[in-house]
């Protein structure tokens, strides 16, 4: 299972330009629905900023599965 997700967290930090910018089109299109109804929403984060979260998560999701494979391993 841990390597799964160390897997997975790779995957993050190598795709997170893709990932972040498709969720900020699927966040636009919602806000901007949203908007035509009369609802008020803020400006969505800079693409850069999103670009970072997702790597940053990525590393973050790399670096918890690294420290649980380490402590399963036997002394």
């Amino acid at each position: 299972m841990e390597i799964a997700r160390l897997a997975l967290g790779v995957t993050l930090m190598l795709f997170h330009r893709q990932i972040a910018d498709c969720v900020l089109q699927l966040d636009e299109a919602l806000t901007g629905m949203f908007r035509t109804r009369g609802l008020a929403f803020p400006a969505p984060p800079r693409q850069s900023i999103v670009h970072n979260i997702y790597f940053a998560l990525g590393l973050f999701v790399c670096g918890l599965a690294m420290v649980r494979i380490y402590t399963a391993l036997p002394n």
